[in-house]
């Protein structure tokens, strides 16, 4: 009888081989750097290019100008975490616990944000440029220029966030509700805004110009000085509805 070829000596050759690359990608940075990220939670201005610390608890840390391109932190508690002038482009933060996190001046434009908690986060000049936002939480969210361009905030939830000359040019909003929000001086010219809520949110100054806008809720939104979709100015007095 012809004897079978043992193929168990290839398969572990194999899952060690495979073992390896994945310590290989963790370890991009050397390893005490890594346990003291970890431990410590800080590391300021390095440069961490897609390191992976998904499902991690790193609240309160502090990695403020670091650069973060590509890294995973795939549902990690970054409660306060301060990324103030980090590089968080095209990261992993879908499901990530950002609460009261500080991303002033952080570039996190194209990165995945959906179902991430940012209520309370400090935003001001944040480029969230072509980033998923879907179904996120921006609930209290303070923030001044912040920039959406071109990013998905489907089913977000604004309730009242302050983002005062934030930027929406182009960016698709489903469903997104700003109820109280404070959006002044806000940028939606073409954009895509689809049972969009905006009870009791102010609008003052907000430009609408060329947006598609399809069933609004406005009560109560403040709309005096607002910039309608045809480029017409709101008169004084115009609540829940456009004075023209």
């Amino acid at each position: 009888m012809k004897k079978q070829p043992n193929i168990r000596p290839l398969s572990v050759c194999l899952s060690a081989l495979f073992l390896c690359l994945s310590v290989t990608t963790l370890w991009a940075i050397d390893p005490a750097t890594f346990v003291r990220i970890t431990s410590e939670k800080k590391c300021i201005q390095c440069k961490l290019k897609k390191i992976n610390l998904a499902r991690l608890d790193l609240s309160g840390g502090d990695f403020h100008q670091t650069d973060l391109s590509g890294a995973n932190f795939e549902g990690s508690n970054l409660q306060g975490v301060d990324f103030s002038g980090a590089i968080l482009a095209k990261a992993k933060l879908s499901g990530a616990n950002l609460k009261g996190a500080n991303l002033v001046g952080a570039n996190v434009s194209g990165s995945d944000l959906e179902e991430a908690d940012l209520s309370g986060a400090l935003l001001d000049q944040v480029n969230f440029t072509k980033a998923n936002l879907k179904r996120a939480n921006l609930g209290e969210a303070k923030g001044k220029q912040v920039q959406f361009q071109g990013a998905d905030l489907s089913a977000t939830k604004a309730e009242r966030a302050t983002l005062i000359d934030a930027d929406f040019r182009g960016a698709i909003l489903l469903w997104t509700r700003f109820d109280l929000a404070d959006l002044s001086g806000g940028r939606f010219e073409a954009s895509t805004l689809e049972e969009v809520q905006f009870p009791g949110a102010q609008l003052k100054g907000a430009r609408f110009h060329d947006a598609h806008l399809i069933a609004p809720g406005l009560h109560r939104a403040r709309l005096t000085g607002t910039f309608w979709t045809n480029g017409k100015l709101c008169k004084k007095g115009s609540i829940g509805f456009c004075q023209k």
